[in-house]
């Protein structure tokens, strides 16, 4: 009776972890935050996508693409990038499909209050984070440099290889300005670590076209001082763009139809998080053609049921 029981459990534990999917995400920081709330939206819609942590999303859109893992949180240069095989990915990643745009993120160089650094100028001999051109904060750091004509020649370059390792040196204040997100809960952490706090800089709209610009999904957002929000101390141009939901071609057309109709059905629940309040569920699939990569066809059925596409 015993070896019975034992036996139904084993057969129900495999039967759970069988019918879990997977969804990939970066180690710590906003991704991963992002990550962990798409999956306590699934989870209420009886879906099991559980998160898998990463050095970069730059990896798990290479699994996604082999059907090594099924979901990933990836910004809109990591996923075209790949699909095209341009940067950082050495060959086309062609199994890749876009299922949604999540919350809005919003990118903001950030120092320390007290620096004395106040614009992109004033990065220039300073101590800053490097990435090696297979990764996408090689893209973001360069063109941050060169809003004001700036290279690596003119600063002090910090090896980063992950979003854990940047937010981490940062903190251990290696590195004289950083990458922040708004909203994102590592920012407090910084916040306290910095003597006087930290402060976001702006990329000047002026300078758009001729760094950010060339990014695909990217677009300058002004942010105000807000009590939520002590670092942003003065009206600020940030990076903005919409996180996007992907899959990889071989998930079953019903399992990401269901994934997009349980974004939609929760989408109150999905804005609980600082972090994820400004999604919009109208504006799930916006411009999604003018990214360059197919959405998946789960998606689009369930998008043509809601009428957003």
């Amino acid at each position: 009776m015993i070896k019975i029981l034992l036996s139904a459990i084993t057969l129900i534990a495999f039967s759970f972890s069988a019918s879990a999917e997977t969804i990939g995400t970066t180690k710590g920081g906003a991704n991963y935050q992002t990550g962990i709330m798409v999956n306590k939206v699934m989870r209420q819609a009886g879906i099991q996508i559980i998160p898998v942590p990463h050095r970069s999303n730059d990896v798990y859109i290479q699994r996604a693409n082999k059907g090594e893992i099924d979901y990933g949180i990836a910004n809109p240069a990591s996923l075209l990038y790949a699909y095209q095989g341009i940067k950082t990915a050495k060959k086309p990643n062609p199994n890749v499909r876009f299922v949604a745009n999540l919350q809005l993120f919003l990118v903001a160089v950030t120092v320390g209050n007290e620096s004395g650094i106040d614009n992109i100028c004033g990065l220039k001999g300073k101590r800053a984070p490097f990435a090696t051109p297979d990764n996408t904060f090689h893209y973001y750091y360069n063109n941050v440099l060169a809003v004001c004509d700036l290279t690596y020649k003119n600063v002090k370059a910090v090896p980063i290889t992950s979003t854990g390792q940047m937010i981490k040196k940062f903190t251990q204040k290696q590195t004289d300005w950083s990458l922040g997100v708004i909203g994102a809960g590592f920012m407090k952490k910084w916040q306290m670590s910095w003597s006087g706090g930290i402060k976001t800089i702006s990329i000047p709209e002026s300078a758009w076209d001729k760094t950010f610009g060339n990014m695909p999904g990217y677009f300058p957002v002004v942010v105000e001082p807000n009590p939520k929000f002590p670092y942003v101390r003065k009206p600020t141009t940030t990076i903005g763009f919409n996180m996007l939901l992907f899959a990889g071609k071989h998930v079953p057309d019903s399992h990401v139809y269901e994934a997009v109709k349980a974004l939609y059905k929760y989408a109150s629940d999905f804005r609980k998080s600082g972090l994820t309040r400004s999604f919009d569920e109208s504006k799930m699939v916006f411009n999604a053609k003018d990214l360059g990569v197919p959405v998946h066809s789960g998606a689009l059925k369930a998008y043509e049921e809601l009428r957003l596409n």
